[in-house]
C-alpha cells in the first residue's frame, strides 16, 4: 500500500512538470502555477489534464516506452490540444469524443514527425502535431457551420473585471493607457499561449515565465516589443489577431533566444531577426484562417524556429549563436556552463613539449609572422632565470638554450610526417626555400600537431610510430625560416607541412610573473609569458581516488552549533569521482595527470558539498608555498560570492555573472589553501569572505569559511568508512 502511495505520489509529482515543458523547462513550482492558470479556468481548463493520460494510454496500448512520451514533446501537445478543446467546443458530448479521437491523432502525428524531423532533419518536432490538429478540428467545424449552420463552438467570453474590460476597450486616448494596454497585451498574450483570456490565468502564467527564467522572460518582452514595432510600420489589418500574433512571438523570444541556442548578443540578433518571419508568417496564416476558417495557433512560430535551425545546420560547432549539443534546464545555466567550458569544448588541449622555462616569443596573431591562415601559431625559446635567451655572446648557435633542447610529444597520436636533413642556420640567416625546415608533425583525435625548425639529424621518430605524451621526439633546432633558434609548434588539420593552423590550449603550466609562479590547469598562449611544465606529485593524486561506496563523516560547525554528515563516494562511467551528499545533492570531479578539474558543481550555492567543490576546483597535485592558481564560478555557485548590486541585477536579470576565486598555498607543513573573491591575496590575512581548504598527507582534513576574521562554517573531517 505504501508502495502504491509512493508511486501515486511521484505521478502527481510530474504532472505539472508537464505544463512547464510548454515553455521548454522542467521546473516545479513554474508548472504548479501554469497548471492553476488552465485547470482553475471555468473554461473546461480540466481537459488539459485528461489528453496527457489520454497520450500515456495510446503509448501503453502500442507499445511505445513511457519514457519517449515523457521526452517526444507529447505531453505539452496534449495539454496545448485539452486546452483546445475545453475552450472551444460547448457540447460536453463532443468535447469527450474530440478529446478521445483527438488524442490519438495527435500520438500519431506527434511519433511521425518526431521520426521526420528529428531523424532526418535534426528538428524538434516543437508543437507541429497541436497545430495540425487543431487546423483539421477547426477546419471541419467551420465546414459544418458554413454549410449546415450546425453550432460546434464556443462563442468567446471575456471576463466582466475592469482590467479586461480595459484591455478590451479599442480606444486608448492618453498616452498612459497606451503603454498600460501595451504591458497587458504582453501578460494577455503569454496568458493566450494557454488559451487564457482573463486577467488573473493570464498573470499566472506571466509569473510562471518569469520564475522559469529571467532570460526568458527579458526574451519574450524584447520579442513581443519587435512584434508591436512591426505592426506599427507595416500597414497590415490584423484585427481581432493582435494575440495570436503576440503568443507566436513570445514562444519565438524563447525557443530562439534562450533554449535553442545560447544567450548572448548574436543569439539576441538572431531572434530579434526571426521576428520577421513570425510577423509575416502569421499574416499568412490569418489569410488562410479567413479562407478556410482553419485556426493555425502557433504555427507561425514552429515556422521560424524551424528555418532557422535548418539554416544554421552545418556549421562549425564554435560558431556563434552556438547550438548546445546538450539540453539545459534554464538559458542561464546554458550561459554559465559555455562560459566556463567554451575553450575547453572547442579548443584542442596539449602539453607543453620541452623541459624548463620557455618563454612565448610570438603567440597567437604575432606581430611578425603570424598572420592570416597561420595565425594561431606558437613560437617558444627557452629562457634563464633573468629572462636571457643565450649564454656567452649569442653569436654562435650553439650559445642559445633553445639550440640542441630536448622535444617532447605534447600528445598521445601517431607520426604522420618528418624532415631530417634540412641544415641549421647560422645566427641572422634563414632558409626560404625550405621555409618550415625540419620538423615532425603528430596525428591525434583529428588533427595535426606540427614541430618546426628542429636540429638537422636531431630525429628519432618515424612515420607510422605511436608516441605518448612525453616521448622523446627529436632536438630543437634553427633550420627553416628561423634566424634565431626557437620552436614553432601549431594545430593544423591538415598533413602538409606549414598548413593553416587553428586555436589550442596548453595543459597544467606554471607561468611566471614578478617573481610568483601561477598554475593554469588550461592556458591560452599569449605572448611574452614565461611558462614551465608544472611537476606531477602521484603521492598527492592517488589521495584523490576513494575507494567506490567510501563514506565520509563530518563534522560541521555552523552557528555554533554541531552536526555530522555523511558523503558517499562513487565513480561515473567515465572514471570522474562522485560525492554525493544525505540530501541526494551532488558534484563530480576528474582527477588529472597533474591537477583536479571540478566537472560538476551541485547548484546549491553556498552548501557544503559546493563549498569542498570550489575550493578543490583546479588544485595542482605539486603544492608549494605561496603557489596561485585561480577558479572561475559562472551562475548560482558564483551568487553568494558576488557584490551587492551584482546580486540585486540577478534578480533582473537571471544567474549570468561570474566570480573569480584566487588562491594560494599558505602553509606547507600540510597544505593550507587559502580562497578569496574579491581580490587576490597579497598576504594571508584577507578581508571578506574566504574559504581555507587544509589538505594533508592523508588528504582532506578541514575547511574553514571566514568573514574577514569571523568564521562562519567549519567542516573537520573526523572518520572514513
Amino acid at each position: 500500500m505504501k508502495a502504491l502511495i509512493a508511486k501515486a505520489f511521484i505521478q502527481m509529482k510530474e504532472i505539472p512538470l508537464w505544463y512547464s515543458g510548454i515553455f521548454f523547462s522542467h521546473q516545479l513550482l513554474p508548472g504548479i502555477l501554469m497548471m492553476l492558470a488552465v485547470t482553475g479556468s471555468g473554461d473546461w481548463g480540466i481537459s488539459s489534464l485528461i489528453c496527457p493520460f489520454l497520450m500515456m494510454f495510446w503509448g501503453k496500448v502500442t507499445g511505445i516506452s513511457q519514457d519517449e512520451i515523457k521526452c517526444g514533446g507529447y505531453f505539452a501537445n496534449a495539454i496545448l490540444f485539452g486546452l483546445y478543446l475545453g475552450n472551444t467546443f460547448s457540447s460536453i458530448q463532443f468535447l469527450i469524443i474530440a478529446g478521445f479521437t483527438g488524442s490519438f491523432l495527435l500520438f500519431l502525428i506527434t511519433r511521425s514527425l518526431n521520426h521526420i524531423l528529428g531523424a532526418k532533419y535534426h528538428l524538434p518536432a516543437c508543437s507541429y502535431p497541436f497545430v495540425l490538429t487543431v487546423f483539421l478540428f477547426t477546419f471541419v467545424c467551420h465546414s459544418e457551420e458554413y454549410w449546415f449552420r450546425t453550432s460546434f463552438l464556443r462563442p468567446l467570453s471575456y471576463s466582466e473585471g475592469k482590467i479586461d474590460a480595459f484591455f478590451h476597450n479599442p480606444f486608448k486616448l492618453s498616452i498612459t493607457d497606451k503603454i498600460a494596454h501595451e504591458i497587458l497585451g504582453f501578460i494577455f498574450s503569454v496568458g493566450s499561449i494557454f488559451y487564457q483570456m482573463k486577467f488573473f490565468s493570464c498573470l499566472l502564467a506571466t509569473i510562471a515565465l518569469a520564475l522559469t527564467s529571467r532570460i526568458s522572460i527579458l526574451l519574450s518582452i524584447l520579442g513581443y516589443t519587435t512584434s508591436r514595432i512591426l505592426i506599427a510600420i507595416f500597414p497590415f489589418y490584423s484585427g481581432g489577431h493582435e494575440l495570436a500574433r503576440g503568443f507566436n512571438s513570445v514562444l519565438t523570444a524563447i525557443a530562439v533566444g534562450g533554449i535553442f541556442f545560447v544567450p548572448g548578443r548574436k543569439t539576441t540578433l538572431l531572434m530579434v531577426s526571426s521576428q520577421f518571419i513570425v510577423f509575416f508568417a502569421t499574416l499568412l496564416c490569418i489569410a488562410s484562417t479567413r479562407l478556410t476558417g482553419g485556426d493555425w495557433t502557433t504555427l507561425p512560430f514552429n515556422i521560424a524556429l524551424s528555418l532557422t535551425l535548418l539554416a544554421l545546420q552545418g556549421r562549425s560547432p564554435q560558431a556563434r549563436p552556438i547550438r548546445p549539443a546538450i539540453a539545459f534546464e534554464t538559458p542561464e545555466e546554458a550561459v554559465a556552463y559555455f562560459r566556463r567550458w567554451e575553450e575547453r569544448i572547442f579548443l584542442y588541449q596539449i602539453s607543453f613539449p620541452v623541459y624548463g622555462r620557455w618563454k612565448i616569443v610570438q603567440g597567437f596573431n604575432g606581430n611578425e609572422t603570424h598572420k592570416e591562415a597561420w595565425r594561431y601559431g606558437v613560437d617558444l625559446a627557452a629562457v634563464d632565470e633573468s629572462g636571457k635567451r643565450f649564454r656567452s655572446t649569442g653569436i654562435n648557435v650553439e650559445d642559445y638554450f633553445a639550440f640542441n633542447a630536448p622535444l617532447l610529444s605534447p600528445v598521445d597520436g601517431v607520426i604522420s610526417a618528418i624532415s631530417d636533413q634540412i641544415p641549421d642556420n647560422s645566427i641572422g640567416n634563414m632558409n626560404t626555400e625550405s621555409p618550415w625546415g625540419n620538423f615532425v608533425i603528430i596525428y591525434s583525435a583529428g588533427v595535426y600537431i606540427g614541430l618546426y625548425h628542429l636540429k638537422k639529424n636531431s630525429i628519432l621518430v618515424t612515420p607510422g610510430q605511436a608516441v605518448s605524451i612525453g616521448t622523446p621526439l627529436g632536438k630543437v633546432g634553427n633550420s627553416g625560416r628561423s634566424a634565431i633558434p626557437h620552436l614553432h609548434l601549431q594545430l593544423q588539420l591538415l598533413p602538409a607541412a606549414g598548413s593553416a593552423n587553428i586555436p589550442f590550449l596548453f595543459r597544467d603550466l606554471l607561468v611566471e610573473a614578478e617573481k610568483e609562479q601561477t598554475f593554469y590547469p588550461f592556458l591560452k598562449p599569449e605572448e611574452l609569458q614565461i611558462a614551465s611544465t608544472a611537476p606531477s606529485n602521484d603521492t598527492t593524486r592517488l589521495l584523490l581516488f576513494p575507494k567506490n561506496g567510501e563514506i565520509w563523516q563530518i563534522e560541521v560547525e555552523k552557528n555554533k552549533k554541531k552536526s555530522i554528515i555523511r558523503w558517499k563516494f562513487s565513480y561515473s562511467l567515465y572514471g570522474n569521482v562522485i560525492i554525493t551528499s544525505e540530501t541526494g545533492e551532488e558534484i563530480e570531479y576528474h582527477v588529472g595527470l597533474k591537477s583536479v578539474e571540478v566537472i560538476r558543481f551541485s547548484g546549491e550555492g553556498f552548501s557544503l558539498l559546493n563549498l569542498f567543490a570550489l575550493s578543490l576546483s583546479d588544485m595542482p597535485f605539486a603544492l608549494k608555498p605561496d603557489l596561485k592558481w585561480k577558479t572561475v564560478l559562472f551562475g548560482k555557485n558564483a551568487y553568494h560570492f558576488l557584490k551587492f548590486y551584482k546580486r540585486l541585477l540577478s534578480w533582473l536579470t537571471g544567474d549570468i555573472f561570474s566570480a573569480m576565486c584566487f588562491k594560494m598555498v599558505i602553509e606547507e607543513t600540510h597544505f593550507s589553501i587559502l580562497s578569496c573573491f574579491s581580490s587576490q591575496p597579497k598576504n594571508y590575512s584577507p578581508t571578506g569572505i574566504h574559504i581555507i581548504f587544509n589538505f594533508g598527507n592523508n588528504g582532506f582534513i578541514s575547511l574553514c569559511v571566514k568573514s574577514d576574521e569571523q568564521n562562519i562554517i567549519t567542516m573537520q573531517k573526523i572518520a572514513s568508512e
